[in-house]
């Protein structure tokens, strides 16, 4: 049975990387999808040199979360792979990706944390934080993870549903409205839209049943440029989203469980 494959590459200000990321991707992909931050520089018209049958989509708002959610949205394949745009993720491990999907996974997520995988842009800040995140999303979900904080995953379309994402496009439509509450957060971003976007996915997927399977991945160094993440802050949010995202479903499951009652 046939399938196809979208790749949506999340970019700010990338353009002097988008040469090695959109030349390192398999023949096979059949949609790719470059959701455009409001870059400054020229990322949009050197996608589109590079390879004309790029799909450009520019975000409502601000945020990496926002993107990848954006561009999840756009695509119409049966899978979709999400991957950075800075050239630390390699093209050249799709098929690995692909066929987790294929064999039966949900979401198949890269991990740097197995055999074979690995970073070479690892501060002892970020794998410090990335290394107790981890650990607390084994004792919160019952997993047995070894990587959480990194954005190289596949996803089937017909599971996005299951991970109830809809809500974090509605916020981004009306800014105004998200000025207050527990979703805004650090830096002006409701919750969702930054960098804790692959721990809220992954989480929800652990607690709603899908099947995920980790796949050994390598990360680079960034080639050109400065990256957006800031370790410190942007962990504290994926530190919030994984422990928000136990929280809320405990009170919709004893929500659930309340008498209804009968006129």
């Amino acid at each position: 049975m046939g399938f196809t494959t979208a790749v949506v590459l999340p970019c700010l200000n990338e353009e002097m990387n988008l040469s090695q990321v959109l030349g390192s991707l398999p023949a096979s992909i059949d949609e790719v999808i470059l959701v455009d931050g409001r870059s400054t520089d020229g990322s949009v018209d050197r996608a589109q040199r590079l390879r004309a049958d790029i799909k450009i989509v520019h975000q409502c708002a601000k945020g990496k979360g926002l993107a990848m959610i954006t561009g999840m949205l756009e695509a119409s394949s049966d899978f979709v792979i999400f991957l950075d745009a800075d050239g630390s993720m390699r093209g050249e491990e799709i098929p690995l990706f692909v066929g987790a999907l294929l064999a039966g996974a949900d979401l198949a997520r890269g991990s740097r944390g197995l055999p074979g995988g690995g970073s070479s842009d690892f501060t002892w800040l970020r794998a410090t934080g990335n290394r107790m995140l981890t650990i607390a999303v084994n004792l919160l979900y019952g997993v047995r993870w070894t990587d959480l904080a990194y954005g190289y995953f596949a996803l089937r379309m017909d599971a996005v549903s299951r991970l109830d994402l809809s809500d974090l496009i509605a916020q981004a439509k009306d800014a105004e409205s998200t000025r207050t509450g527990r979703r805004r957060m650090l830096r002006g971003l409701p919750y969702g839209h930054g960098f804790e976007i692959e721990s809220l996915v992954f989480c929800r997927a652990a607690r709603t049943g899908l099947i995920v399977k980790e796949i050994p991945s390598f990360e680079d160094k960034r080639r050109h440029g400065t990256s957006n993440l800031h370790a410190f802050r942007d962990g504290l949010r994926a530190g919030y989203a994984v422990i928000y995202e136990r929280v809320s479903s405990r009170r919709a499951a004893t929500h659930s469980l309340q008498p209804v009652k009968r006129p």
